[in-house]
């Protein structure tokens, strides 16, 4: 693990989570849990629900609710019982304005340009759908920093994609950051990628101190 004032040494490539790591929601810890963001998923996955089984709003809530404490991905039932794709589920249910939204992006909004200045290749790696990747990163103005941009739509799991990026990079020329341990870092660990666990976008700032 490189100390603060080494973390950008050697480095080629930033592989960025999104949710907690480029800006904070007002759920449980800063992040989706409990937050705006996901009421307003879970709503709106109530009335797609509604629509698609004929059945009242307040049935397809207690159906929600029953697939979160099951924690059955919403987007796998839909898939299973409509045999929509995990994309045509995510437009519909994820389309939301970030404006009120997302906080505490200042930091990360300086720190991510400055990379992409310093010629870093800035990769993102976020379980969330690509439609809300693309609303936050045009109210951030973010658009075409990142070279790569790997939403929910196409994994699993975060552990399933670092391996790939090792394919045509050098993991000691790779930095992965994020909030969470288990999916950001532990994964990127395993890998042989250097890291920078944050627990807020202020700790971004770390990445181009004591230069």
């Amino acid at each position: 693990m490189s100390t603060n004032n080494e973390l950008l040494r050697g480095i080629k490539t930033a592989i960025f989570d999104m949710d907690g790591t480029i800006y904070q929601l007002d759920g449980d810890n800063d992040g989706f849990k409990n937050s705006t963001l996901q009421k307003i998923v879970k709503a709106n996955t109530a009335e797609y629900i509604s629509k698609r089984e004929n059945i009242s709003i307040e049935e397809a809530k207690i159906k929600v609710n029953e697939l979160i404490s099951n924690k059955t991905h919403l987007s796998s039932y839909a898939i299973e019982k409509y045999g929509v794709s995990k994309k045509d589920f995510f437009d519909a249910t994820w389309n939301i304005d970030p404006g009120s939204i997302v906080t505490n992006y200042e930091e990360a909004v300086t720190v991510i340009t400055e990379l992409a200045n310093r010629n870093i290749e800035l990769i993102l790696l976020t379980q969330a759908a690509q439609i809300w990747q693309n609303n936050v990163f045009t109210f951030l103005n973010l658009q075409n920093i990142f070279s790569e941009i790997n939403t929910g739509e196409g994994y699993q799991n975060k552990d399933e994609i670092f391996p790939i990026f090792s394919k045509t990079r050098h993991p000691q020329t790779i930095i992965a950051i994020g909030d969470q341990f288990e999916t950001d870092i532990k994964p990127a660990q395993d890998a042989g990628y250097h890291t920078l666990h944050i627990s807020s976008p202020k700790d971004l700032l770390k990445l181009l101190e004591n230069e």
